[in-house]
């Protein structure tokens, strides 16, 4: 993807605030094939909202992170509030208060839920819970009552963080499990492939049982050369679409250590990547970038060197 389409995506996004998900990617995709004859599909579209998103609410830069680190200092008066806004509501059918107080401060809804649980559960977590429905006291945590709504002893508090869990487009268990069943059906897609080309491989399972810590989604037996001349010893599967940021962070956690152990490897960003990634990818000369299975290459004979 041209830097240019990326920054007018991003331009859209921020500038239309108040459109859902769909609508707004209706927009841009109707802009884009009129103005720059470029399709853009939903599954890109969906992975550089959800990065711009996060970004947007943890990045010191940004001043919703700095509005989300003071909250979250100030979780308990958020509890506090959220049980003061709960006795005032008389109403016959009453409101979603985390939903309210999510939308007064400009934060996701399920992050707002965990910041309310955080500050019940600073105050007291046995309290929080039915003691006898649960066996592990040690178990009460934020992420485990978000998934575990039905264990508050305050059905309302339980209901709210549900019906929240089903209202946020952008976090949740929900959305992660999502997320997690995307990149296994596209990591399942590249070992098809594999398989399908004759490349043997050991997969990233068989590695950890080895003794390695962090692995690629599959190490190759032999390594494979691609057209442009690049060794490939190793490929990583990422659904996801790939921008400078995403890429550099990519690099730090991951990349850097399999170069250092398999040598140099192939990234498969399936949603796409930004053209000029390049000026960004560090040992560029050891990681290739690509959006789909190479069509060329060639399987390297090592037995010839014997």
């Amino acid at each position: 993807m041209d830097r240019q389409i990326f920054d007018k995506i991003i331009d859209y996004i921020n500038k239309n605030k108040n459109l859902n998900k769909q609508n707004l990617f209706e927009l841009i995709e109707n802009t884009l094939k009129k103005q720059n004859d470029f399709n853009l599909s939903m599954d890109t579209f969906t992975s550089i909202y959800g990065n711009l998103k996060r970004r947007q609410m943890f990045k010191s830069s940004d001043s919703s992170a700095i509005n989300w680190k003071r909250l979250k200092d100030n979780s308990i008066n958020l509890s506090l509030k959220y049980n003061e806004k709960c006795s005032s509501d008389s109403e016959t059918f009453p409101k979603n208060i985390i939903l309210e107080m999510a939308n007064d401060t400009g934060i996701a809804p399920i992050l707002m839920a965990r910041l309310i649980l955080d500050g019940f559960i600073k105050q007291d977590a046995l309290e929080l819970v039915d003691q006898e429905s649960i066996k592990n006291k040690d178990k009460i945590s934020i992420s485990f009552l978000i998934k575990e709504t039905h264990l508050l002893k305050n059905g309302r508090l339980g209901y709210e963080i549900m019906e929240c869990c089903f209202e946020d487009e952008d976090y949740g268990p929900s959305i992660d499990l999502v997320k997690n069943l995307i990149g296994l059906e596209y990591e399942c897609k590249l070992e098809r492939l594999l398989i399908q080309n004759g490349i043997s491989f050991v997969k990233e399972s068989e590695l950890r049982e080895k003794g390695f810590d962090k692995t690629p989604d599959f190490k190759l037996d032999l390594p494979i050369c691609l057209s442009n001349g690049s060794v490939i010893s190793w490929i990583d599967s990422k659904a996801t679409f790939g921008d400078e940021l995403s890429h550099s962070e990519y690099y730090e956690n991951q990349f850097k250590f399999y170069l250092n152990r398999f040598g140099s490897g192939l990234v498969i960003y399936w949603f796409g990547y930004l053209k000029d990634i390049e000026k960004f990818n560090f040992n560029s000369n050891f990681i290739s970038i690509c959006d789909s299975f190479p069509s060329d290459f060639t399987l390297l004979d090592l037995t010839s060197l014997i």
